[in-house]
């Protein structure tokens, strides 16, 4: 008996201890992969603003840029996008998809996609709301939460323009392509982005209409008791309530007239003052959600080639301590390590010219590395760039600008006037006063870096034009490349500003009352690139470019003038404006920063 108790007693032992083990695992498991909270939104009514965004935080509230995704669902356009995490785990996607040109159009359907790494998302069959009798708008849907796992989503609908109101559709089966609905939930008339969510056995309901309005139900058809209004409640838009890991509740507000703020409750009943998000002054209508197994490698990783070397680029993740770059010969690898950083780039260098690198990255965050990034891939090469034009309005009267480098065939003037004096050109909107240079200036080029040191002394209207290069068709551009100062952004598009394609982020500053501002825009289709450097440092850029320079039809080369007729001038000084052939790399931008207006960077200065 006694042999059978010491058995007994260390048996239990032996499981205490590897219960404890386990619990522990458990705890250092949990510790090492902290929730992720998730946010997808858009950034505005323009046809390239209206493209999904996501962003990642570990509190809810500071968040850093994942990925730009360019994903504009099947029209090229999405607003108001809802994400959730589904049991398969995948991501999903619902959304308002109008066309890129009408931000508010009559609709009969919402938008459905899904995605493994929030990165590339893959449009599935839209779902229509045409089961609402004379349907004509199908706005901000908005799944629903509820842990049940079965997808629902609300959607606001209206048959006539004073009806709009929140419906219920429900997923019917597991892979999402068959919806039962509409469902009238019983929230009544003229209410907008609408967020269900049921806690216990209470379903809460967060609604717009003048006020932000909470109300409670035993159903979620119902019946539905408001809450008292809150005055501080006014012009509230796009409301979205996320529980956080320590139970608590944060609400992401859009208020109508302001930028993007937010709230705290410990019961999704008493809520704090409005706080102001932190750096997020230019996302729009979007949701949050709790990831709890979020398990993904960087966001947006790029690889841009030089002569000899690749410089590769990511975006932050929150919580990452280190980031690890790999590289192969071959397309799907074996992959070795080159290097593990604690910042968002690196440069691999002393590779040979011509020959193509594959690259992927992975994190490490909370002791655990992530799945390694999808692939990417440069070619190095010799990067030859050559000044073609110099404009440094060295006159001191008359209507024409010397050109320094490409000679008097391609001097430039000012059809409308201007003040020559001092190194600079000083132009008025007033008096419509811009540069007319001649047509063709870009040649033939694969790739053009355009320069300039500018000073805008007065506020600038929304739709100006710093410059822009292309065709004019009717009252619109049509073929071109362009640069818009009030959001600062560059384009290129074969077509009009529908076909746009722009750096990233768009806007990424406004220039507004900016004195001698060093402008670099790179136009590198050849290698997908774009890129946009503001006083030597990068501001924005985009890797996916397609439209070749070969498809921009120089007619018209403009300095302070739109090819839209309905845009404005603008007000500024010019101080130089360089035209090269190829493109500048950040060593070159970094180069003639440091040299300023009145010298050329040397051959030598470049690698």
């Amino acid at each position: 008996m006694i042999a059978y108790l010491i058995q007994f007693t260390r048996a239990s032992f032996l499981k205490l201890v590897i219960a404890l083990m386990a619990l522990q695992v458990a705890q250092v498991a949990s510790a090492a992969t902290p929730p992720v909270y998730i946010f997808a939104t858009f950034t505005g009514d323009g046809a390239e603003d209206m493209k999904l965004r996501i962003y990642t935080s570990l509190d809810a509230i500071h968040y850093s840029l994942y990925s730009t995704t360019g994903y504009g669902g099947p029209s090229g356009a999405l607003r108001d996008p809802s994400i959730m995490k589904h049991t398969d785990g995948r991501y999903y996607l619902v959304f308002t998809a109008p066309p890129p040109n009408k931000p508010y159009a009559y609709e009969n359907f919402v938008g459905l996609a899904w995605s493994t790494d929030l990165q590339t998302w893959h449009t599935m069959p839209n779902i229509s709301t045409t089961g609402i009798p004379g349907v004509k708008v199908s706005w901000a849907p908005e799944w629903v939460v509820d842990g049940s796992g079965v997808p629902k989503f609300i959607v606001n609908c209206s048959s006539a323009d004073s009806d709009l109101r929140p419906y219920l559709y429900t997923a019917t089966n597991r892979d999402l392509t068959s919806w039962s609905g509409p469902v009238d939930i019983g929230i009544g008339a003229m209410h907008l982005d609408t967020q269900v969510l049921k806690v216990g056995d209470t379903w809460h309901c967060f609604t717009k209409s003048k006020l932000l309005h909470h109300a409670t139900a035993p159903s979620i058809t119902g019946p539905w008791t408001y809450l008292p209004d809150r005055p501080d409640w006014a012009n509230l838009e796009g409301p979205c309530a996320t529980q956080l890991a320590d139970g608590s509740w944060f609400m992401q507000v859009d208020p109508m007239y302001d930028v993007q703020q937010y709230m705290t409750s410990p019961d999704l009943i008493n809520w704090s003052p409005l706080i102001y998000l932190p750096g997020m002054s230019i996302v729009k209508h979007g949701t949050v959600i709790r990831d709890d197994a979020f398990h993904l490698p960087p966001g947006s990783v790029t690889a841009t080639p030089g002569d000899g070397k690749v410089a590769l680029q990511w975006n932050a993740f929150p919580g990452a301590t280190s980031y690890k770059l790999k590289r192969a010969s071959a397309s799907g690898g074996p992959y070795v390590s080159v290097a593990n950083v604690t910042g968002t780039s690196f440069t691999d260098s002393k590779l040979t010219n011509g020959t193509t690198y594959y690259y992927v990255v992975s994190m490490t965050s909370g002791g655990a590395e992530s799945p390694d990034s999808a692939p990417v891939s440069a070619v190095p090469f010799v990067n030859v760039v050559t000044l073609a034009h110099r404009y440094s309005f060295s006159e001191t009267s008359g209507t024409t600008v010397a050109d320094s480098v490409g000679g008097s065939a391609w001097n430039g003037s000012l059809p409308n006037g201007g003040t020559l004096g001092g190194g600079q050109v000083q132009l008025k909107a007033a008096g419509s006063q811009y540069v007319n240079l001649p047509a063709g200036i870009l040649g033939n080029s694969k790739a053009v870096t355009i320069e300039a040191w500018v000073t805008f002394p007065s506020t600038l209207p929304t739709n100006c034009c710093f410059f822009g290069f292309g065709n004019i068709s009717g009252t619109s551009g049509s073929g071109y490349i362009m640069c818009q100062p009030k959001s600062g952004r560059i384009a290129i598009t074969s077509g009009n500003y529908s076909g746009e394609q722009n750096t990233s982020p768009n806007p990424s500053g406004n220039w507004s009352n900016q004195t001698n501002l060093h402008v670099t825009a790179v136009f590198n289709p050849a290698q997908s690139q774009m890129a946009l450097y503001v006083n030597g440092a990068l501001k924005a850029q985009s890797t996916s470019v397609t439209t070749p320079l070969s498809a921009i039809k120089i007619l018209f080369s403009y300095i302070g003038r739109s090819f839209y007729s309905g845009d404005q001038y603008l007000d500024f000084n010019l101080n130089e404006f360089r035209i090269y052939n190829g493109a500048f790399t950040a060593d070159d931008v970094a180069a003639t920063q440091s040299l300023g207006p009145d010298q050329l960077i040397a051959p030598a200065a470049r690698p």
